[in-house]
């Protein structure tokens, strides 16, 4: 087996910049996939393989280190079906020849890896241990090899959800299934498994119809007319926060990671510049009287909240003002982009505030409301002078 090492340059600045030092190994005309060393050198560092200069040692010590792991790996290994085996087992990334499970284990450990929180993580587990293990008990092959996966598989642990009476969406059991093909296709991107046994498969699932729900004008000032006790501050805070999304059309995640800084005066309005997750882009949403009023209350600073305390919170408001919803955060957000839309605000401009990828998400989820608003402005138009 042959260890190489080759150092890459900073693309955005290759002359002066660190760079890195890479490393492959080859065996019998394989060769396997390049990873970092992690040691960073000045270009003029490098020259013929190795690091020179007056400090060079310890860099040189580190490489001649990796090269060693690599080669006891390689004698320990008795079978292997490609160097990059031998590479994966050095840095206990995967085992050879994974199971499903295996394969499983390994998306689950890079969502953390990702930063996920721990929720997430979770529901990972979950269905790993609540449905793929019980349609893996069901062919009676626990430990069916992760190059072995077909369609048919896929198919398998569908029917097992779908029959049961546990699950009532459809719409639950395909985003389930979606962690079952990110598993598969991670192993094919990592070598592991020659194709993607399920990458052009689709299975036909009924999407489920859901009512989009959001509050009107009268629903929304029967909240802003809540009185509260002394010992209710909480709950008086929560309801004064849902009612700042349904002005403002922010989530969860950007109501509790506000910053004052966001805050800017353009045009004789007050703006706040939202960086969407989704769509990576900066949008300006507008705050009106009401807004404002509420962010000076606060201070330009929200409290530290958390939603599964916060939506009991919005939902004990509601029914305290009388309001026959189940409400939750992102209702303030749906209730924003209803409001704007029955203003007479154009769909470009509400999706624009809202942050969607594209109008037709806009659309597709304000179609109701879109078609109720088209039906009375033509009716207005016509019949109004009459």
């Amino acid at each position: 087996m042959n260890v190489v090492f080759y150092f890459r340059r900073n693309r955005e600045n290759p002359k002066n910049d660190l760079g890195i030092i890479y490393c492959y190994a080859s065996h019998n005309k394989q060769e396997s996939k390049s990873f970092s060393t992690e040691i960073r050198i000045y270009p003029k560092s490098w020259k013929k393989g190795k690091v020179i200069g007056r400090n060079a040692k310890p860099y040189n010590d580190a490489l001649d280190n990796i090269r060693a792991d690599l080669t006891s790996v390689f004698n320990k290994t008795v079978r292997f079906n490609h160097i990059q085996d031998i590479v994966n087992e050095y840095q206990g990334k995967e085992k050879i020849n994974p199971t499903f499970l295996d394969l499983y284990d390994l998306l689950v450990e890079k969502k953390r890896k990702e930063g996920r929180k721990k929720n997430t993580i979770d529901t990972y587990i979950t269905f790993r241990d609540c449905w793929v293990k019980k349609y893996l008990k069901s062919i009676k092959n626990e430990h069916i090899l992760a190059s072995n996966l077909t369609h048919i598989h896929l198919e398998g642990i569908y029917d097992i959800m779908l029959n049961s009476k546990s699950i009532e969406s459809n719409d639950y059991i395909k985003h389930q299934l979606s962690k079952v093909r990110a598993a598969i296709t991670l192993g094919f991107s990592k070598g592991l498994i020659k194709n993607d046994a399920v990458a052009k498969h689709e299975i036909h699932i009924e999407p489920d119809e859901k009512e989009y729900v959001y509050l009107d004008i009268d629903e929304i000032k029967y909240l802003e007319k809540l009185t509260f006790t002394k010992k209710e501050k909480i709950l008086e805070r929560d309801c004064k926060l849902f009612l700042f999304q349904c002005y403002t059309g922010l989530s969860f995640n950007e109501l509790i990671h506000f910053d004052k800084k966001q805050t800017v005066k353009k045009d004789g309005w007050t703006w706040i510049e939202v960086n969407r997750g989704k769509t990576n882009g900066l949008q300006l949403v507008p705050l009106f009287e009401k807004p404002l009023q509420i962010l000076e209350e606060f201070e330009y600073s929200f409290p530290k909240l958390y939603q599964h305390k916060y939506n009991p919170n919005i939902r004990a408001c509601a029914y305290r003002a009388k309001i026959d919803k189940y409400l939750h955060s992102h209702i303030g957000r749906n209730t924003c982009g209803a409001f704007l839309l029955n203003m007479g605000i154009s769909l470009q401009v509400v999706s624009r505030v809202l942050g969607h990828k594209s109008i037709k998400t806009t659309e597709k989820y304000y179609a109701k409301i879109i078609d109720t608003w088209r039906v009375k402005d033509e009716f207005n138009r016509v019949f109004r002078n009459q």
